[in-house]
């Protein structure tokens, strides 16, 4: 693919990405929040404009597809940079804050930087919770696929992206089919959701935003400003929570197939309960004066990334510790949450028992299983390779922070919540005393984290560029 195609194709996405800014004019215009409905609404235009001349400028792609990555990383910058102009014309803030308060929706991360949301405007409040959707759903990438480009160029994106065989989450014979139904799923969970916080109190403006956060394992909770949280908002927020850190294909099995056992047949999600069960066990005996309902929601809060406001991972080290592990592992691949992602923790264990098998029965053959499914060599050393691209990630991260002066300590609280995207952190994170260089340093950290690190770095490769 050459430059100009993909910054052709980049801008056509995020033209695409701008007709969702309807929505929040919508809003605008019903709460009478006149201001904020010219504000959506000429921005869409000129951006709109904008973006149509750099399509002519580069011309539209020609010629077949060779790799995704490109597209990826400029539609993900641009709809980030893009997205941060609301914000900034709000609260006359500093691009920086306003560009880390857009990337910190778009990757599901939930740490608010601009101002107190109850001096929002209502429509502004929604455009926020409506950015935490679209990237906690992954529709920034799927719109490739709905805009019927060639499926080679996306196989690379989607392997990266979901850490198994594209095979596991193509659950239609075309990716934009594919796509389609993941749009109707959480479109599905998403108004289930809504319709649970409604039952158990929350009015409806604030429930449909609270349930964007929640589906998408986001973290920006607005049920606050309504009044205390209920046990049953909390018990709602961790089945929609849970829900969303499941693998889309294994909700496509359930909900198109009729496949009831899709769920427990996935050892994904048996490793997400788990952790969840371990994790409760460990916060009952350490916090007993804790509601079940409270442990239960925080430990799912972290589990699933989504880093709703929690208190308890603050009452003991072990605990945070707990937390933190918690936040690296992940949800599951192919959904909504952050981490490395179960599955690649399941292979790891597999290798290492494989590899102290080895030391007895020098030569012994083993073969990895996910799911009945024995993984090619060639899956088992890329999950290895991103392992090495995280840990390097954290490694340069952590040193990038440290030099701008923040202390290791807050540093590495700083990046466990951003590169996970867990939002919170073992740490008492205050982003109004980030400067301007640390709010960029975090924001392309917490890309990196969403993206998948090795679709941006894959750029940095001089092969990369050599692939006509």
């Amino acid at each position: 693919m050459s430059l100009g195609g993909a910054v052709s194709l980049s801008a056509m996405i995020v033209q695409a990405y701008m007709v969702s800014w309807v929505v929040p004019a919508g809003v605008a215009m019903y709460y009478q929040e006149y201001e904020q409905a010219w504000l959506f609404v000429g921005l869409l235009f000129f951006f709109g404009s904008f973006l149509g001349m750099v399509r002519w400028v580069f011309g539209a792609m020609a010629g077949d597809t060779g790799n995704g990555s490109l597209v990826v990383v400029l539609t993900w910058l641009g709809v980030s940079l893009v997205s941060s102009i609301p914000f900034l014309m709000y609260g006359s803030t500093h691009y920086s804050t306003a560009w880390v308060e857009s990337v910190s929706a778009l990757t599901t991360t939930g740490i608010e930087f601009v101002g107190s949301i109850q001096e929002w405007p209502k429509a502004l409040l929604w455009y926020r919770q409506q950015l935490e959707w679209i990237g906690g759903a992954g529709i920034i990438i799927l719109m490739l696929s709905l805009l019927a480009l060639h499926e080679g160029a996306l196989l690379s994106v989607y392997y990266g992206e979901y850490g198994s065989d594209v095979r596991d989450v193509r659950v239609t014979p075309r990716l934009k089919s594919t796509a389609r139904s993941v749009c109707f799923i959480y479109g599905v969970f998403w108004s289930a959701c809504s319709l649970c916080y409604m039952l158990g109190g929350v009015p409806l403006y604030y429930a449909m935003l609270e349930a964007m956060a929640t589906v998408s394992t986001g973290g920006f909770s607005v049920i606050g400003m309504v009044g205390e949280v209920t046990a049953t908002q909390q018990w709602v927020a961790i089945v929609f929570m849970l829900l969303g850190a499941v693998g889309f294909h294994v909700h496509y099995q359930v909900l198109y197939r009729w496949v009831k056992q899709a769920y427990f047949r996935c050892s994904e999600v048996r490793g997400l309960l788990l952790l969840v069960g371990i994790g409760y066990m460990f916060c009952a005996l350490l916090s007993a004066n804790e509601s079940i309902a409270r442990t239960v929601f925080d430990v799912v809060a972290f589990a699933t990334t989504t880093g709703f406001e929690t208190e308890l991972h603050l009452s003991s080290p072990f605990l945070a510790l707990f937390f933190m592990v918690l936040g690296l592992v992940g949800g599951a691949a192919g959904s909504t949450a952050g981490g490395i992602k179960i599955v690649r923790f399941y292979v790891l264990m597999q290798e290492a028992k494989f590899f102290l098998l080895r030391c007895i029965q020098p030569n012994i053959v083993k073969t990895v299983f996910v799911d009945g499914r024995a993984l090619s060599g060639t899956y088992v050393s890329s999950i290895r390779g991103y392992i090495f691209l995280f840990l390097c990630t954290m490694l340069l991260g952590l040193f990038f922070l440290v030099s701008t002066g923040m202390p290791i300590d807050l540093a590495f609280g700083w990046l466990c919540a951003t590169v996970t995207n867990v939002g919170a952190s073992t740490q008492a994170l205050s982003p109004g005393d980030l400067t301007g260089i640390q709010k960029l340093g975090v924001s392309c950290i917490m890309l990196l984290g969403r993206v998948e690190m090795a679709v941006f770095l894959v750029l940095f490769m001089p092969q990369f560029w050599q692939i006509k």
